[in-house]
């Protein structure tokens, strides 16, 4: 990446970087990429489970989908969100523990992590609600719900400093938002954190 940059700051294209830093031709390098790309996401989301997400949530094509291919996450994370959604949590949730096995990094906000942590936090399992949604928070810095959620769990616990933890970074992504000042200020107050509490 260093040698990329030194090369546009020197005027350099693309195609000549590719040539001279990775000593591949571009079109071999995109080859190279797209094959890692599918080997490493492709479970993410199939052709026909693009297909079917497309035209909404059904249940029983999501099923008949995953009896061909248990190993496409998005139809997985689809059908337990579906379910869950429908009330049907003992049914939805191994979906989502599917989902987050075959893409424990995916960030999005409909992701598995943060309807996972929704669950634990329901059934009062404060520490597995805790780990998924700070491990979430990792992947998606800027949810500030999934951050207020959590933040919220660690205070409960009596965990004021790694609650307001999990705030700061927040509060640095919305700094026009004042209840996370003041919830920041809350609790390093709590925690005696004086600098913390008189910055925010």
């Amino acid at each position: 990446i260093e040698a990329f940059l030194a090369g546009y700051r020197g005027g350099a294209d693309t195609d000549a970087l590719v040539r001279d830093v990775l000593g591949m031709r571009p079109g071999a390098f995109d080859r190279a990429f797209a094959d890692h790309l599918e080997a490493r996401f492709g479970a993410y989301l199939t052709p026909e489970s693009r297909r079917l997400l497309g035209e909404g949530p059904d249940p029983d094509g999501l099923r008949a989908l995953l009896a061909e291919n248990p190993r496409d996450g998005m139809a997985q994370l689809a059908l337990g969100r579906v379910l869950v959604s429908e009330g049907r949590m003992d049914e939805g949730e191994p979906h989502l523990v599917q989902a987050l096995q075959i893409m424990p990094e995916y960030g999005g906000h409909d992701g598995p992590h943060r309807a996972l942590a929704g669950l634990a936090r329901d059934r009062g399992e404060t520490d597995v609600a805790i780990g998924l949604y700070e491990t979430y928070l990792t992947l998606n810095a800027t949810d500030e719900d999934a951050a207020v959620a959590a933040s919220n769990l660690l205070a409960v616990e009596g965990r004021d400093g790694p609650s307001g933890d999990v705030l700061s970074g927040n509060v640095w992504i919305y700094t026009k938002d004042p209840s996370l000042h003041r919830r920041l200020a809350e609790l390093s107050e709590a925690a005696g954190d004086w600098d913390r509490d008189v910055q925010a």
